[in-house]
């Protein structure tokens, strides 16, 4: 589903938080480990998020959705509070349904609205300016790659983009640096704009079951 058409806010765990989800014995264990048992988590937490928006943006619009480290998946609507609540129900049943059976299954559900004053001018532009960084990148590299699906874009942190690979074949994961490498040399070229943050963007590049590539 095209970045333009939907809003999705991905809230990215802390390594604090995501620590806070690995047993015991990881922490036990060697730096390796460590980092395998973290990117598993991060590489579930994806997959898991990515599902729900999509689930969700089949029925609503004007929301966002992204887990805290309180263990909660939060969604955000945009509305008056007599409209937050007559989908509350229907969005907890949606977001259980999307995170059973994965290591978020315990998360509690957390649907509330959107502070108006969080909606302010300059949030405004980051999200037309996503939008616009959204359509580079698409057309950028479709023009190179012939599996590229849709682009993701949260807020000035992550870049997430879809693709028709497959892990399991030899050359899935090489291609997956080089869609990589190419969308950092797009990124390069864009315009200076607000969207210019301390932190360079992360790129995950993942495949048709949603599993991360590079």
């Amino acid at each position: 589903m095209h970045f333009k058409k939907l809003i999705i806010v991905v809230v990215l765990l802390t390594l604090i938080s995501l620590l806070g989800n690995i047993p015991i014995d990881y922490v036990r264990n060697s730096p390796a480990d460590e980092e395998k048992a973290w990117s598993n988590t991060e590489e579930e937490r994806l997959t898991v998020l990515r599902k729900l928006s999509e689930d969700l943006h089949h029925t609503y619009e004007g929301f966002t959705v992204g887990m805290n480290s309180n263990h909660e998946v939060v969604i955000q609507i945009e509305g008056d509070q007599e409209y937050v609540n007559s989908l509350e129900r229907e969005m907890n049943t949606i977001v259980k349904k999307a995170i059973h059976s994965s290591a978020f299954q315990n998360y509690s559900v957390v649907v509330k609205r959107i502070d108006p004053s969080y909606i302010t001018d300059e949030v405004k532009n980051i999200h037309n300016e996503l939008s616009l960084l959204s359509s580079s990148l698409l057309e950028g590299l479709k023009e190179e790659f012939d599996v590229i699906g849709d682009i993701n874009i949260d807020d000035q942190q992550l870049i997430i983009i879809q693709t028709s690979l497959e892990k399991s074949k030899d050359d899935a994961h090489k291609l997956a640096r080089t869609i990589e490498d190419a969308a950092k040399i797009i990124l390069a070229s864009a315009p200076d704009s607000s969207l210019s943050p301390e932190n360079p963007f992360e790129i995950k590049v993942i495949d048709s079951k949603n599993e991360i590539l590079n």
